[in-house]
């Protein structure tokens, strides 16, 4: 696996610009408020690559980093997101079981997240699929969206003791590029959002994540 985000790697990289892309919304299910039930809302799981990035707190003000991704509520539909998965790995050390994990969903600012929607830090992590592995699934989440277009982000929580955990990278582009900060510079770069090429020299431009949850 190749993490490529070294503090002598990350120094040598230029910026370049964003491209705008299509995406991959599911159909919208007629449920919700009022009902049960959920369903995939949006879906960049499958052909995930094999290469990933870190988005990890460590307790450190110069190296915890964060990735995020976007997803657009499409005009009519209100969404209320009630579970996140994510595609990842293990390295470094690390071993299940799975770390808590700050998610946090941000209205678009023009390719880069913006004002925050809805803030979970340190929610529970369950481990997700063939174990051992990196996948991890957050439940429980009520972040109700308006049609709009937003970011989502998930960070692992996990000490350098522990080890380190990588965000799973998606090769097809959906809507703005992926984005990643580092806002101590232990990294060498990106001290606010970038996208992965600028910041981490990768040339899969998003992550691989699901949102589930109920549209009405």
């Amino acid at each position: 696996m190749n993490t490529s985000f070294t503090a002598a790697a990350l120094a040598a990289l230029a910026l370049c610009n964003m491209a705008f892309a299509t995406g991959q919304n599911q159909p919208m299910p007629a449920s919700c408020p009022g009902g049960g039930g959920s369903s995939v809302l949006h879906d960049q799981l499958p052909g995930a690559s094999p290469f990933a990035i870190n988005s990890q707190n460590y307790g450190s003000p110069t190296d915890d980093n964060a990735a995020a991704d976007d997803f657009v509520v499409p005009a009519g539909w209100t969404w209320k997101i009630k579970r996140v998965v994510v595609k990842g790995d293990y390295f470094s050390g690390a071993v299940p079981p799975s770390p808590p994990a700050d998610v946090t969903f941000y209205k678009d600012a023009g390719g880069v997240p913006g004002t925050v929607q809805c803030s979970y830090p340190a929610a529970t992590s369950l481990p997700w699929g063939i174990q051992p592995n990196g996948n991890m699934e957050v439940q429980n989440l009520n972040c109700t969206l308006p049609a709009g277009h937003y970011f989502v982000s998930f960070v692992a929580n996990m000490g350098f003791g522990s080890g380190q955990w990588g965000w799973r990278l998606q090769p097809t582009q959906n809507f703005w590029p992926a984005v990643w900060e580092n806002p101590g510079g232990g990294f060498g770069n990106c001290t606010s959002w970038g996208d992965l090429a600028s910041c981490l020299g990768q040339a899969s431009p998003d992550l691989a994540f699901r949102l589930i949850g109920c549209a009405y």
